[in-house]
C-alpha cells in the first residue's frame, strides 16, 4: 500500500469491494477522489461479522478519507479491524 500522493491520479485505479463466502475482498485506490462512491457501494452492502474476513491486501492507495469511509460504513468488526492489524 502507498500513500496517496505517491502517484498520480489518473494512475489510481478506483477502490473496489467484491463479496464472497468467506468475507469482502477491498482493492484499489481508497482515496478522497472515490469516496462518495466507496461509500455508496459500503453502504448497500451488510457490515462484516466477526466471522468474516476482510481482504484489504488489494487495496494499493489509503489516505485519511478511504479509511474514514470504511469505519464510518462498516464501524470496528469491518476493514478497520484488518487496517488495525496490517499496521502492526
Amino acid at each position: 500500500m502507498t500513500a496517496s500522493s505517491d502517484r498520480p491520479q489518473a494512475a489510481m485505479e478506483s477502490g473496489r469491494i467484491e463479496r464472497d463466502d468467506g468475507g469482502f475482498r477491498l482493492s484499489g485506490a481508497w482515496t478522497l477522489d472515490h469516496y462518495a462512491r466507496l461509500r455508496l457501494q459500503l453502504r448497500r452492502l451488510p457490515r462484516p461479522t466477526r466471522d468474516q474476513a476482510v481482504d484489504i491486501d488489494g487495496i494499493s492507495d489509503l489516505d485519511t478519507a478511504g479509511a474514514l469511509c470504511c469505519w464510518s460504513c462498516w464501524g470496528q468488526n469491518g476493514c478497520c479491524r484488518s487496517l488495525a492489524a496490517a499496521r502492526g
